[in-house]
């Protein structure tokens, strides 16, 4: 067919690993099925989810007392619906603008454990509380794995982009 790329969507070269200049997180080990990563120290699994969310894992910060706990969420996505990196982004950022969420950025793409993830920022309002979104979309042997940092708007972006590329660079695939 015309159009198509050749192209191995987890093997793009373009992709940056996570920031090699942060550390990896060292809190509790989360494992799922078909990976693991490390919460940010002191953060734990929440108690409940909240209703109409299908998490695969999350977690959040306990002693977050500002009104909008900072968390991670990871949402599995099986099988994937696209495998083409650009359609992902695209989509990605469409979804997000559909959901009301604003300043809907893309970012360079980088690698997680070896594999490609698109990379997104937004900001958000829940009850009223206006929060900071950093999203990562990973195509991983079919299935697409949105791993999302939320975060209080007050919380400074360099210290965001450093919580969730502490985080990533803590993934590990199964074997």
């Amino acid at each position: 067919g015309c159009g198509g790329s050749d192209a191995d969507p987890a093997t793009d070269d373009k992709a940056t690993s996570a920031a090699p200049d942060v550390d990896a997180a060292d809190g509790k080990r989360i494992t799922a099925d078909d990976y693991s990563f490390n919460a940010p120290e002191g953060w734990d699994e929440p108690k409940t989810t909240p209703s109409g969310f299908d998490f695969d894992a999350a977690v959040l910060d306990p002693d977050d007392k500002d009104g909008f706990a900072d968390n991670i969420n990871v949402i599995r996505v099986d099988p994937a619906p696209t495998d083409d990196l650009k359609a992902f982004e695209d989509g990605s950022v469409k979804e997000l603008e559909d959901a009301n969420y604003t300043d809907v950025t893309l970012q360079p793409r980088q690698k997680v454990d070896g594999t490609t993830a698109i990379h997104l920022t937004s900001a958000g309002k829940q009850n009223g509380i206006d929060y900071a979104l950093n999203q990562f979309g990973i195509l991983h042997e079919k299935v697409i794995y949105i791993v999302t940092f939320s975060y209080s708007a007050d919380v400074d972006a360099d210290d965001r982009e450093d919580l969730a590329q502490s985080v990533l660079a803590s993934w590990k695939w199964a074997a």
